[in-house]
């Protein structure tokens, strides 16, 4: 019989999964050390993951969407994910000045900023306060991708796999790779909805997968091991892939690599989680994984900060000060991902669309009452 009290313990706490927040809170410390390190072997295989598990999240937590509607959707995704790129670019503009003023970026002119803002792509030549809140529009755009494309295959598995799979391999074939990746990204998000759509499938089964993580945990931990392996061998064998800059070298290699890995610290989480002992030490990655907006928006423009004025006491971006640069900031960044999360809707309610959320039901754009995730 499956522990299902293992199972309830590691998949839910009041309303939210718990190793979904842990797991974005692990990969969140990742993605900072994938913007210290310097050395190869280390952000080759960072890189080749740690944003397709964002997107797979996405996919996952997409299932527990309420909102049949097509405007109903977008309205929603927009209050939750463009809103907020807004807000936080308002947020980190105060940062990219005190960075022109000390020569670390490229001065840019306000109106200037409010075009990269718009563009949400830092090679049009028009910069964002915070380069990498693209991830965010990029999310928007492929999350609505695959809600349209779910929506007309009408929620048949073979019929979405198949569209999806033409999709990407029509865009690479057309060497769509090449270039910046357009306006929010928009490339990147076609080639990330095949992670959407992984996770998306992933929770159909994630109860019944739950249940045999918690029964079987030696024969879970040894395909994780495996699973890691294979991701990272692949990942080796593919080379360096950066969605921001939409080169992915092989696609299946690409796919292949991050699923690998993505799946492995999926079980690795699901398993470890069982214990509690192990979910209350997690609570700081837990905290994290729910604040992951403002940590995507602070993280580079504080890094900067850091190395400008603590470049004596942390010496140089090799081992093990890469290590310890990243543990430093990922901690020392809580209090104000905490304050950032408290402060929009304190400070400005109008702009995470209050008002709007009321026009939108009496429309029908949002139906009365939604299970939101």
């Amino acid at each position: 019989m499956a522990n299902t009290e293992g199972e309830n313990r590691i998949t839910e706490n009041r309303s939210r999964i718990v190793w979904i927040d842990i797991m974005r809170g692990f990969l969140m410390f990742w993605v900072i050390f994938g913007h210290i390190t310097e050395e190869p072997d280390q952000y080759i295989y960072i890189y080749s993951f740690h944003m397709p598990a964002y997107f797979f999240l996405t996919g996952i937590t997409f299932a527990f969407n309420r909102t049949e509607s097509t405007s109903g959707f977008i309205v929603k995704k927009f209050f939750e994910l463009m809103v907020p790129y807004f807000i936080l670019n308002i947020y980190a503009a105060p940062l990219r000045e005190w960075l022109e003023y000390l020569d670390e970026v490229k001065r840019q002119d306000f109106s200037d900023l409010l075009l990269g803002i718009l563009y949400s792509n830092g090679d049009s030549g028009y910069k964002m306060a915070s380069n990498t809140l693209w991830f965010i529009p990029c999310l928007f755009v492929a999350t609505v991708l695959f809600f349209l494309i779910r929506e007309a295959c009408r929620k048949r598995a073979v019929p979405i796999v198949l569209t999806i799979a033409a999709l990407t391999t029509a865009a690479w074939l057309f060497d769509f790779d090449s270039g910046s990746g357009g306006p929010v990204h928009y490339k990147g998000a076609i080639f990330s909805v095949a992670f959407v759509m992984s996770g998306y499938f992933f929770s159909k089964y994630m109860k019944k997968i739950t249940a045999w993580v918690v029964s079987h945990k030696i024969w879970a931990s040894v395909i994780s091991f495996i699973a890691l392996a294979a991701g990272y061998g692949l990942s080796e064998e593919n080379g360096y892939v950066s969605i921001i800059v939409n080169e992915y070298k092989s696609l299946i290699l690409f796919y292949a690599s991050a699923l690998f890995t993505i799946f492995a610290i999926t079980l690795l989480l699901m398993l470890v989680t069982d214990n509690r002992t192990v979910v209350r030490l997690c609570r700081p990655l837990e905290f994290i994984g729910k604040k992951t907006l403002p940590y995507i928006a602070f993280q580079v423009p504080l890094m900067k900060l850091m190395w400008y004025y603590m470049a004596d006491t942390f010496g140089t971006r090799d081992m093990p000060w890469t290590l310890i640069q990243t543990v430093f900031l990922f901690f020392a960044m809580m209090p104000l991902a905490y304050w950032v999360d408290k402060l929009v809707p304190r400070v400005m309610p109008q702009f995470i669309g209050k008002p709007l959320r009321r026009f939108a039901r009496k429309t029908g754009l949002i139906a009365a009452r939604q299970t939101v995730r």
